[in-house]
């Protein structure tokens, strides 16, 4: 009863905050203190309501999208040169990692948008496909009379860090293809950027050659290559919040 919960109330503060007499129930000091400040609390909750709704059905707002540094120089600049200026309310934050690492945070709810390769199956997301890529051996294009044998003693530049070229190499030595001088490198930029200019082959996904090449790279004929799904994903429940859902579709379109 309402009796009740006064009770508690005053139980939980350790002050009374009614008088009660055979005439009814008046408020007492702290009483009138507390209905004053709950009324501030009421007037200031609102107004945050007011402002979550507004950003749950404008694009305005601050918006996190994660990608691999590689993809993101292909696919971002279509979007902020042509989104971007529709919605000048909208703020983005743009966090570069590893694809496994993004999907990671897109969970957790710390991006919002990721654009990521081979994500993982996850009940907390959604999943929009983007493109396909492939990963495979790349040598400028100076050298596309020579054939995959006579590469072996030229430096292959990797990023150990990635499923996709630990896959293409091990496939490679599965055919009897030994590289003798294999140089780690952590950069797809600099891997493509190094191999265009002559220093030795890399082993990189085509979308990064085409990009960075310039037509100075070319795919190794008879390489083992791996397969990419590039995908845009979000939370669930972000399709409730239209400044994510415009981002994400966007980003599909550019696709």
């Amino acid at each position: 009863s309402l009796s009740e919960a006064l009770q508690r109330l005053e139980k939980g503060l350790g002050a009374k905050l009614v008088d009660r007499s055979r005439k009814g129930v008046i408020p007492t000091r702290a009483g009138e203190e507390l209905a004053r400040r709950a009324d501030e609390l009421l007037e200031k909750w609102e107004a945050i309501a007011r402002v979550a709704q507004a950003e749950m059905s404008e694009v305005a707002g601050l918006v996190t999208i994660g990608c691999h540094s590689a993809v993101g120089a292909y696919v971002l600049p279509p979007l902020m040169k042509d989104f971007l200026p529709q919605y000048p309310r909208l703020q983005l934050r743009i966090v570069s990692d590893l694809s496994r690492k993004v999907t990671e945070e897109v969970i957790r709810g710390t991006i919002d948008v990721g654009l990521v390769v081979n994500p993982v199956r996850h009940l907390d997301l959604v999943l929009h496909p983007w493109g396909k890529d492939e990963f495979t051996l790349f040598m400028p294009a100076a050298w596309r009379r020579r054939k995959l044998s006579e590469l072996q003693d030229q430096p292959l530049f990797m990023n150990p860090d990635l499923n996709q070229a630990e896959e293409v190499l091990a496939k490679a030595r599965k055919a009897k293809l030994e590289f003798t001088r294999i140089v780690p490198c952590a950069s797809l930029e600099l891997i493509a950027t190094l191999t265009r200019e002559g220093g030795g082959i890399g082993i990189l996904p085509g979308r990064v050659a085409a990009a960075i090449g310039g037509g100075k790279l070319v795919a190794v004929p008879g390489a083992p290559h791996y397969a990419d799904e590039i995908c845009v994903i979000h939370r669930v429940e972000s399709r409730g919040v239209r400044a994510i859902r415009e981002v994400v579709a966007a980003l599909v379109r550019k696709g």
